[in-house]
C-alpha cells in the first residue's frame, strides 16, 4: 500500500485515480486489512475504551496485535458453532470493546448482521428470522440497556437461533455460551486460506431505510468494505496515530467504518466513548475536556451532536490536536456550520452517503476549503451525476448547476437489497445508484444536497424544498434545531409546517416566531402555515432528525382539526407507501367511520377503527 496522498481539491482525487484502486489498499477483505494493520502497527494502540460518562479514566486499551488476535479467535469460535460463508451471526450489543472483535470476527467467519439493541423483540425477532440468523450475540444480565431481558421472547419468535453468546457475564441459561471464555479458547488461532473470505462475499447486512423509506436489508461485500476503509480514510485525511473518539453506535455502517474499521487501516487509534456513545447521558458535559486531555485529531458526529457540542464548548482550552470535526449521517445547515466554526475555530469536514454506497461518496477536503451548506467534493473511484431518472430506470444528465437526483457509481455501491424486488428504482441502467437525494453543484464542483425526494413538501403540485425554510428558521439566534414536514391539506394536499426546539434559556413564541423568519423565506408558498415548539425534536438512532416522527404527529394534527378532537386523543401510525392511518383512543366519541373516513380522506389519510401500535 502507498503512502496517502494529499486531498486540498479536485486535482488531489484525479491524481489518486491515475493508479488503480487497488494501489491503495491495505487488503481486498476485512482480515487482509486488519493483518495488515496488525502487522505494520503491531504494538501501538488501536482501541481506548472509557467506560465512565465522565470520560476520565481508561477501562480498556488494545493494541493493533491484541485486537487481531481478538478478532481471529472470536472468527474462530463461531466456526466452531457451524458458522460458514453464508452463515448469518447477529449481535445485540452496545459500544462495547467485544462489539468490534464480534462484528469483524464473524464477518470473517460469516455474515454480520448488526442490530439496534432498543427494538422490541417481535421486531427483532422478524430480522433474525429474515435471514435465517444462526447465532445471538447478547449482552448479559447486568447490561443497562435491559436487552438480556428480551431474550427468551426473541429465541421463542426466531427459531433460527441455535447458539446464543452472552458478553461480559456467564448466563444461567444452558442455550447461552459465555463468550468470553469460549473465545479465550480459541486463543492464537490462525485461519486456513480455505476457511478466509474472498473480495466479493458478503462480509455484513446491514438494515436500512433504503432510499425510499420502507426497511430493507443492504448487503456488504468484503471488497465493498475494504474499499471504503481506504476512501473513508483518504476522505477525513485519516493519519497513523491520530486517536478519534466515536461516540456512534456500533449498529450502524457509520459507527463501524469512521469508528473501526477506517482508523484501524490507517494506523489510528479508536477511542470509545462509553458503551452509549453521544446517547450517554451528560456525556456532551465532559467532551471538550476529554478532547484536550486525549489529544483527540478528528472529532466525528452527525449534526445534532454538533449543535450540543456548540452549545457547552469551554472557551481557553488546549486544542491545538484537532484537526476537523467530520459531520455526516445528514446534511449540516450552514448555519449550524458556521455557528460551531465560529465558536469552537475548528472547520466542519462534512461528508455524505448512504449505506448501499457503504458510507460515503463526497467528503469535504481535508486540506482544502469547507463551504457551510455543501457536502465536498466525490471521492477517488466515486462518479456522481446530477440526473431525472426516466421510467426505464435510465438517468437522463442535467447541465451543471441545475437541481435533481443525485446518482452515483463506486466500487462500494452494494450488490442489491436482499429483496431483490425492492431494487426497482434503486440500480439503475449502466452500474448508476440511485440515492434517494435531492442537489447540484456548484461552481467548485461541491455537491449541495437540497433534501431527499421523500422529504419534499407538495403544495398543490409545487415541489417545495424543506431545507429553504430550516435555513431560516436556524437563522434565529433563539432556534438550535428546525424541522420541516408537510401538514396534510384538503384543498392543496399538504402545506409546510416547521417544528423547532430552542437553544438554552431561549423563549420562543410561534406566532411572533413565525413572522420573524418569513421575511427570509423568499418562496411564499413555503412559508410554513404553523409553527410548532419542542423541547426537543425526535431522532433516529442514529443521531437524524426523524421527520417520519413529525409526519405522523403532523397527521394527528390535521386529523384533529377536521374530527374536531384533540391530537391526543388519536393514535397514528405508518402504513404502506408511505400514508399515514389514523385511530381514536379507548372511549373517545367520534362521528361515524364513514364520515370520519371521508374527512380524513380528504386530508389523505387513512381511518382505522383500531391500531395496536401508536407512534
Amino acid at each position: 500500500m502507498k503512502p496517502l496522498p494529499g486531498f486540498a481539491g479536485a486535482e488531489d482525487v484525479r491524481a489518486v485515480e491515475a493508479a488503480p484502486l487497488e494501489t491503495w489498499l491495505r487488503g481486498e477483505t476485512i482480515p487482509q486489512v486488519l493483518a495488515a494493520s496488525a502487522g505494520d502497527f503491531t504494538d501501538e494502540p488501536a482501541y481506548r475504551f472509557y467506560a465512565d460518562e465522565r470520560l476520565e479514566t481508561v477501562a480498556v486499551e488494545e493494541s493493533f496485535a491484541s485486537l487481531h488476535a481478538k478478532v481471529r479467535a472470536a472468527a474462530a469460535l463461531m466456526r466452531s458453532l457451524g458458522v460458514g460463508r453464508t452463515d448469518v451471526v447477529a449481535y445485540l450489543l452496545p459500544g462495547l470493546p467485544q462489539t468490534i472483535e464480534i462484528c469483524w470476527g464473524a464477518a470473517e467467519a460469516g455474515i454480520v448482521m448488526p442490530i439496534n439493541p432498543f427494538l422490541e423483540p417481535a421486531t427483532i425477532a422478524a430480522m433474525l428470522q429474515r435471514v435465517g440468523a444462526r447465532v445471538l450475540c447478547i449482552e448479559g444480565p447486568s447490561g443497562t440497556e435491559g436487552t438480556f431481558e428480551k431474550l427468551d421472547a426473541i429465541v421463542a419468535l426466531a427459531p433460527c437461533i441455535r447458539h446464543v453468546l452472552v458478553v461480559g457475564e456467564a448466563a444461567a441459561s444452558g442455550r447461552a455460551i459465555h463468550y468470553e471464555s469460549a473465545r479465550d479458547g480459541f486463543a492464537g488461532a490462525v485461519p486456513s486460506a480455505a476457511e478466509l473470505p474472498g473480495p466479493g462475499d458478503i462480509a455484513a447486512y446491514f438494515h436500512t431505510g433504503g432510499t425510499t423509506g420502507a426497511p430493507k436489508v443492504a448487503p456488504l461485500t468484503h471488497f465493498n468494505l475494504a474499499a471504503m476503509a481506504f476512501l473513508a480514510s483518504y476522505g477525513a485525511g485519516i493519519r497513523r496515530g491520530d486517536r478519534m473518539p466515536c461516540g456512534m453506535p456500533l449498529f450502524h455502517v457509520g459507527g463501524l467504518v469512521m469508528g473501526s474499521l477506517a482508523p484501524f487501516a490507517s494506523g489510528a487509534c479508536v477511542v470509545q466513548m462509553t458503551r452509549r456513545g453521544y446517547r450517554s447521558p451528560g456525556l456532551l458535559d465532559w467532551f471538550w475536556p476529554f478532547v484536550e486531555r486525549e489529544k483527540a485529531a478528528i472529532l466525528v458526529g452527525p449534526p445534532t451532536v454538533v449543535i450540543g457540542a456548540t452549545q457547552v464548548f469551554q472557551d481557553h482550552m488546549n486544542l491545538g490536536s484537532v484537526r476537523s470535526w467530520v459531520s455526516s449521517a445528514a446534511a449540516l445547515p450552514a448555519e449550524t456550520h458556521r455557528r460551531f466554526s465560529e465558536r469552537t475555530g475548528i472547520p466542519v469536514k462534512e461528508a455524505w452517503g448512504l449505506t448501499e454506497a457503504t458510507l460515503v461518496l463526497t467528503f469535504t477536503p481535508p486540506d482544502g476549503a469547507s463551504k457551510p451548506g455543501a457536502v465536498g467534493l466525490r471521492l477517488p473511484y466515486c462518479d456522481l451525476a446530477i440526473a431525472a431518472i426516466g421510467a426505464d430506470g435510465r438517468p437522463e444528465f442535467l447541465p451543471q448547476g441545475q437541481a435533481g437526483a443525485i446518482v452515483a457509481r463506486s466500487p462500494c455501491v452494494f450488490p442489491g437489497y436482499l429483496d431483490a424486488e425492492a431494487n426497482g428504482g434503486v440500480l439503475l441502467a449502466d452500474g448508476w445508484l440511485n440515492t434517494g437525494d435531492l442537489g447540484c453543484f456548484d461552481e467548485d464542483g461541491y455537491l449541495v444536497i437540497s433534501g431527499r425526494a421523500k422529504d419534499m413538501i407538495i403544495r398543490g403540485g409545487h415541489n417545495i424544498d424543506p431545507k429553504v425554510i430550516e435555513e431560516a428558521l436556524l437563522a434565529h439566534g433563539g432556534v438550535a434545531m428546525a424541522a420541516a414536514v408537510g401538514l396534510p391539506d384538503r384543498r392543496v394536499g399538504e402545506v409546510p409546517i416547521a417544528f423547532v426546539a430552542p437553544r438554552p434559556g431561549a423563549l420562543l413564541d410561534p406566532p411572533e416566531l413565525l413572522r420573524s423568519v418569513a421575511a427570509g423565506i423568499e418562496e411564499r408558498a413555503a412559508v410554513p402555515k404553523q409553527i410548532v415548539v419542542l423541547e426537543a425534536l425526535p431522532l433516529t438512532s442514529v443521531g437524524k432528525v426523524n421527520k417520519q416522527a413529525l409526519r405522523l404527529e403532523a397527521g394527528r394534527m390535521a386529523a384533529a382539526a377536521a374530527l374536531g378532537l384533540e391530537p391526543a386523543q388519536l393514535r397514528v401510525g405508518d402504513r404502506p407507501g408511505g400514508r399515514v392511518a389514523v385511530s381514536v383512543a379507548p372511549g373517545v366519541a367520534l362521528p361515524r367511520s364513514s364520515e370520519a373516513q371521508a374527512l380524513l380522506n380528504e386530508l389523505g389519510l387513512d381511518f382505522e377503527a383500531s391500531m395496536n401500535e401508536e407512534a
